[in-house]
């Protein structure tokens, strides 16, 4: 990736800047999605699952309950973890 500098009108950056909020993104990622779009740019995705069981071999013998539960607990907020 790669830093590029632009200019905006201040229009340009209010409603960026509302619909990196209202998204819950970044304005960098909304950038680089509206930049993906109008090019189209196309990205291959691959779920999480796919993800784990082509990298980790060590999870090669896991069932899909057990990956499910780890993920699970990956996407807790750690500080809610910890009060438990």
């Amino acid at each position: 990736m790669q830093r590029t500098n632009i200019f905006l009108t201040d229009e340009q950056q209010k409603r960026l800047q509302h619909r990196a909020a209202e998204e819950g993104i970044s304005k960098s990622r909304l950038i680089r999605r509206i930049l993906d779009d109008a090019l189209g740019v196309t990205h291959v995705t691959a779920s999480v699952e796919e993800v784990v069981r082509a990298t980790a071999g060590i999870w090669s013998d896991r069932t899909d309950e057990e990956i499910h539960e780890v993920l699970a607990w990956r996407s807790e907020d750690p500080l809610e973890r910890l009060a438990r």
